[in-house]
């Protein structure tokens, strides 16, 4: 089938395919170059990757031709080999983000990072609530699991103190926050997650609300209840995480 007999959104999907398996080579490559770029072991590393771009170039190529079990059976080599990549990507990205928390230690006073001992994809973070705010004597817990595909797609945030506030779901902890969702962006790192949280926390919207009750007290112009709802629930459930963080 010549190019031009192609569907224009077939060449399109063709295009965008090929600029994502390049932009995740791109990611890995810098990773593995910036954590140890005179390792022995790193060059064999590399030298696989170049093999996988070539591979990756030649990818809407292959989306342009007609489809045949060949064709059908290199596309699921293909998403094996995309699938590793992805892996190593976020794999190598993780161990960088962990050795940064691991050296800044003790300079954010408001977060703490805590990865899981046997899965570098699962992570703890203990928040202080900002000043000015129902939320101040309390310290949260949030439950971070990052997917494979990470960083070029978001890690999955939620609470599990439990916390009265209209963009957290009371019961289920799930937050909502643009950046976890649509306005991600794979320059963000779970430490700047934490601070958006800590900052959504300063600033509740109550127009697109989890906690309708929450939001509803807001919306109708009930700061007051808003507040002693908000403060009671960090005092049962938040404050009690002030010594255990501390220690």
């Amino acid at each position: 089938m010549a190019r031009d007999q192609v569907p224009t959104n077939q060449r399109v999907k063709a295009g965008e395919e090929c600029v994502n398996w390049q932009y995740m080579y791109s990611i890995l490559l810098c990773e593995l170059r910036s954590q140890a770029p005179t390792r022995a072991g790193n060059d064999s590393s590399l030298t696989a990757l170049h093999g996988v771009k070539n591979h990756l170039i030649s990818l809407p190529v292959a989306q342009l031709c007609p489809l045949s079990a060949n064709y059908v059976s290199s596309r699921i080599k293909l998403d094996r080999e995309k699938e590793k990549v992805f892996e190593m990507a976020s794999r190598a990205r993780l161990f960088k983000e962990y050795k940064e928390v691991q050296r800044d230690r003790g300079q954010d006073s408001d977060i703490q990072l805590l990865c899981d001992e046997t899965n570098i994809y699962r992570w703890t973070a203990l928040i202080k609530g900002p000043t000015d705010t129902p939320y101040q004597e309390g310290v949260f817990q949030l439950a971070i699991n990052v997917p494979e595909q990470y960083p070029l797609v978001p890690p999955q945030v939620r609470f599990v103190t439990k916390i009265f506030h209209p963009n957290v779901h009371f019961k289920t902890g799930e937050i909502c926050l643009d950046i976890l969702k649509t306005a991600w962006s794979p320059a963000w790192t779970l430490q700047s997650v934490c601070r958006a949280v800590i900052a959504l926390l300063a600033h509740p919207e109550a127009d697109s609300p989890l906690n309708c009750d929450c939001g509803n007290l807001l919306r109708s112009g009930d700061h007051r209840g808003y507040k002693s709802m908000a403060l009671m629930y960090t005092r049962l459930a938040a404050a009690t995480n002030v010594s255990n963080s501390s220690s």
